[in-house]
């Protein structure tokens, strides 16, 4: 990363095999965010890679482009109007869709939503996270066939609270 002409290695596990593609995050080295995330589209052979970013932290507007293994190329594909300030760095993908944490604050940041990237139908959506989910300790983990949001406090001196928030999630098929 880092030059105009980067490339991005993408292992595939099923067939063996490795591609090489432009990487376009070498044009967002100096943004505030700009993140991959691979997940498998759902019930197909497809995978795509999202790469996401934004200028500045303030800024609300959050740009995307997709890379399909059927296609095998880049899409440049839009913008996504959210409320957090950063985003990730880690996700978890489940059933095709891409989850991250939407972060509020730079110097101490706060949890704020759950951002979410359908990779099928190739849309955003962004839920924010509840007041008593907001503690010292946050991950986005899968627990059983579900995504779950995951957040920790100690309750009193010895005995800690783990609090799981299990994601809703619509079909597949956005209905």
């Amino acid at each position: 990363m880092g030059t105009a002409h980067s490339e991005l290695a993408v292992w595939n596990p099923l067939t063996r095999s490795r591609i090489n593609t432009h990487d376009l995050s070498s044009k967002h080295k100096d943004f505030a965010v700009s993140l991959h995330a691979f997940g498998h589209i759902f019930d197909t052979l497809n995978y795509a890679i999202v790469h996401v970013f934004k200028t500045t932290y303030a800024e609300r507007t959050l740009s995307w482009c997709l890379y399909s293994s059927l296609a095998k190329n880049w899409e440049i594909a839009g913008s996504f109007e959210g409320t957090f300030e950063n985003l990730g760095p880690t996700y978890v993908v489940h059933k095709g869709v891409v989850y991250w944490i939407g972060w509020q604050g730079v110097a101490t940041p706060k949890p704020k939503s759950i951002v979410s990237f359908n990779l099928r139908n190739r849309a955003f959506a962004e839920e924010d996270i509840p007041l008593r989910a907001k503690t010292k300790f946050h991950t986005l983990s899968i627990i059983k066939d579900e995504v779950a949001f995951v957040s920790s406090y100690y309750a009193t001196d010895r005995s800690k609270t783990f609090l799981f928030l299990f994601l809703k999630q619509k079909s597949d098929s956005g209905k």
